[in-house]
């Protein structure tokens, strides 16, 4: 079985999402709903299934108890390295 998320493609992806963009559509549309989603629900807990690198934890309060999953160990090992405390 080919193996679906290998290390080249996780560092393509690191790559794309950590280049800075603030006209595009994740800076725009993407993160501000999602800011406003969760200011709305109030979660104690947040899943955030293919959580790419966890980017998206940086939006969640650190009240809220965040896990993120992803097929990729080389995304989960770079969330670990930008991300990582006690409830991400």
């Amino acid at each position: 079985m080919t193996e679906l998320y290998n290390k080249h493609l996780a560092n393509e992806w690191i790559d794309w999402v950590e280049t800075p963009n603030p006209q595009g559509t994740r800076e725009q549309e993407i993160f501000p709903f999602l800011k406003k989603w969760i200011s709305k629900l109030k979660p104690k807990t947040l899943g955030d299934i293919g959580c790419g690198q966890g980017s998206f934890s940086n939006l969640v309060d650190n009240k809220v108890q965040y896990t993120g999953i992803d097929p990729s160990p080389t995304l989960i090992k770079r969330a670990k390295e930008l991300y990582s405390s006690p409830n991400k």
